[in-house]
């Protein structure tokens, strides 16, 4: 209490100066509960200059092996992404955990909103693994689960979070489950997590495993099954990605794939803009519409790659008429896109200033459990921190 309470005295009254003592205020007591619930009571099980595994102790010694197992498949994943053009997180921190973490904490996830600690200024990114109320360890086995979480951090690190392909949940979901699978040529996502012999998602086959009713396998073959779920929905996405992938081969698809993700960023202004002035193109921010945009950005993306233009041009138009049932918006789009030269680089540091490092001299060194979210980072940022560009 009294940690908390020479934190409040110090930095409160300069955040309610800058007007978002409410906001910041919760997203502290949100940050700091966070903390509590996935940090809280647990071991280093292994650990890497930027990578550290923490797990249950009551499990730890029977986890030491699988949490280094876990390390160097994240770190072997890394090297292959930074390879292809992707910024990989300075700092990441994965739970893992035989069972549940805490309500509304369990795995497999990403958490999205970073977490800062403001005693060494670094900034986290979060990877939670657990069973999810399974009675196997197949969640936490799963190489496709790792990766496609660590696809996640890997895209909010390379992309600010003003860039398209962070903001869009379906297409997020698309990108993690399709570069996991694709680098390991197997289109089968999480096999058997369901207990049902059948993969959570399949990309190939356009379909998913739910377990809502019982075990069950459903298809996505077009706009029409949307169900709301951007898991399920991405495979419609996913889907293109993969028959790309088996037309062009590996090595072609690994010189495609960041282009292809900025483009999906670069284009989308003039999307935007587009949708104003063609009422062919529906005014809407849902699945529906943001499907016939990737394909007509990804008509685009394969033009700087002449050899193999006309094959994906013929498998982007075959899914505009199974995916969308009408090709007519793909057609325009494709033709009427216009990069807009903005650049989406996430450009944060996690460096404190020195005024900020005094300030917290004062506090107990215990005030490292102190953390704020990335949001509450971004908000108050240029009052305590600096951001070396």
């Amino acid at each position: 209490m009294r940690i908390l309470l020479n934190f409040f005295i110090i930095f409160m009254p300069i955040i309610a100066e800058a007007g978002c003592l409410v906001d910041t205020i919760a997203l502290i007591q949100k940050s700091i509960a966070l903390r509590g619930k996935v940090y809280g009571l647990h071991l280093t099980l292994a650990k890497s200059k930027n990578i550290q595994i923490y797990g249950s102790p009551y499990h730890a010694l029977k986890m030491e092996n699988f949490a280094r197992g876990v390390l160097q498949r994240t770190e072997r994943f890394d090297q292959v992404l930074f390879k292809l053009g992707f910024s990989i997180p300075k700092h990441t921190t994965i739970y893992i955990n035989k069972g549940v973490i805490k309500a509304g904490l369990g795995g497999p996830h990403y958490i999205t909103d970073r977490v800062f600690n403001i005693w060494n200024g670094k900034i986290n990114d979060v990877i939670v693994l657990d069973e999810w109320g399974r009675k196997n360890n197949l969640l936490l086995k799963s190489k496709s689960i790792l990766q496609h979480e660590r696809m996640h951090s890997i895209l909010h690190t390379t992309y600010n979070r003003e860039a398209f392909t962070s903001n869009y949940s379906v297409i997020q979901e698309a990108f993690a489950d399709f570069t996991t699978s694709f680098l390991h040529n197997d289109p089968k996502v999480a096999f058997n997590f369901f207990e049902n012999n059948y993969a959570l998602r399949n990309l190939k086959e356009q379909k998913f495993s739910t377990g809502a009713y019982g075990p069950s396998v459903r298809e996505m073959k077009s706009i029409l099954d949307f169900n709301g779920n951007s898991h399920n929905n991405s495979i419609l996405f996913s889907n293109v990605l993969w028959e790309i992938y088996e037309k062009i081969g590996k090595n072609k698809m690994e010189k495609m794939l960041k282009p292809i993700l900025d483009d999906l960023n670069d284009f989308y202004e003039s999307y935007l803009a587009l949708r104003k002035t063609h009422p062919d193109i529906h005014i809407s921010e849902s699945d529906y519409v943001i499907f016939d945009y990737f394909l007509s950005s990804l008509d685009n993306t394969i033009k700087k790659f002449p050899e193999i233009e006309n094959d994906v041009r013929k498998i982007l138009q075959s899914k505009a008429m199974q995916g969308s049932r009408d090709i007519k918006k793909y057609e325009l789009l494709r033709k009427l896109l216009k990069p807009s030269g903005i650049d989406y680089t996430e450009k944060y540091s996690s460096k404190v200033a020195n005024a900020a490092k005094i300030s917290l001299i004062a506090l107990p060194t215990e005030a490292g459990v102190i953390y704020v979210t990335y949001t509450a980072y971004d908000k108050i940022k240029n009052l305590f921190f600096t951001d070396k560009k």
